[in-house]
């Protein structure tokens, strides 16, 4: 078979890279089913040209199927149009949320936000520009990942000002580390902010928000949950309902009577001292004692 033969029954093999051809198949195929034949004019005369602003390249440097979806949805708000779109930018909004993922945060809950931020910035975009849609969507979607750190990334309502501090202070800690060598200091992240520094200290403590570790979790190396590894039982917890008990009867004891128990248990006065303060013999002392006692006793046998 020659390689004239050959040529028209594979388009690559005359040297045409199969991608271009495909896409210019697919660009006919948009033209052929275009209800409005000024949109393939508007497309040509609005594509973007070249590789970059400063290229001076006449052929389109966005794809020609592409850009005229863009078309049909700006003029028309054709569904069908976005909806290619949105299947023609997805890895690029998933590409984005994943520059944004940090450890602990959800990457679906991310890759959710930059794809509605994507819909966003395609029903906004104006192809009349005459620049690539990524320049314009880009800012939006970063933007609609940092609205939804602020808003949704703290799994403890912080105040807005402790958020913007924290945030302020994040951005200048990488700056001042190369130019100090070293990490900077509580004032000299508040001073390279304009702030006080307790409303770092505050937004300092306001981060640990966003990393709350399960009480289930079991670590990699230490046995046991994190729940078992912190805190105790309270051996005073058994006796609460003496306690309580006990604090019910004592509200019946009179006045005299509570003085005198808070200076001989509380205070740790002697009966001779207690006598002293008020004034009474050390007999009268125990005798009044003994009273307020037995009737606590038998207080607290009735209940």
């Amino acid at each position: 078979m020659s390689s004239s033969i050959v040529a028209s029954v594979h388009p690559a093999a005359a040297g045409f890279p199969v991608a271009r051809v495909r896409k210019r198949h697919a660009f006919e195929q948009a033209r052929n089913d275009a209800d409005d034949p000024t949109d393939v004019e508007r497309s040509a005369r609005t594509i973007p040209r070249g590789s970059s602003s400063d290229d001076c390249d006449p052929r389109p440097g966005v794809d020609e199927a592409v850009w005229l979806d863009h078309i049909r949805l700006a003029d028309h708000g054709d569904e069908q149009a976005l909806a290619r779109l949105v299947r023609e930018y997805d890895c690029y909004a998933v590409s984005i949320a994943r520059r944004f993922y940090r450890e602990r945060e959800s990457l679906e809950d991310l890759e959710q936000v930059a794809r509605e931020g994507l819909v966003r910035a395609l029903r906004r975009f104006d192809p009349d520009r005459g620049v690539p849609f990524p320049a314009y969507a880009t800012p939006t979607i970063a933007g609609g990942i940092r609205r939804h750190f602020r808003d949704r990334g703290w799994l403890v309502r912080v105040p807005r000002s402790a958020h913007e501090v924290a945030m302020a202070s994040n951005a200048v800690t990488e700056r001042l580390v190369v130019e100090l060598g070293r990490q900077p200091s509580i004032e000299e992240l508040a001073a390279a902010i304009d702030v006080r520094t307790k409303d770092v200290v505050a937004a300092r403590k306001a981060i640990h928000a966003r990393d709350v570790t399960s009480l289930d979790v079991v670590p990699t190396e230490a046995g046991g949950s994190v729940g078992d590894r912190i805190g105790c039982d309270d051996p005073r917890l058994a006796q609460l309902d003496n306690h309580l008990i006990l604090m019910n009867a004592l509200r019946t004891v009179n006045p005299a009577g509570q003085a005198l128990l808070v200076m001989y248990f509380i205070e740790g006065l002697t009966q001779s001292q207690i006598a002293d303060r008020l004034g009474v013999s050390q007999m009268q002392v125990s005798r009044r004692l003994g009273k307020v006692l037995g009737d606590l006793r038998a207080r607290l046998g009735a209940s």
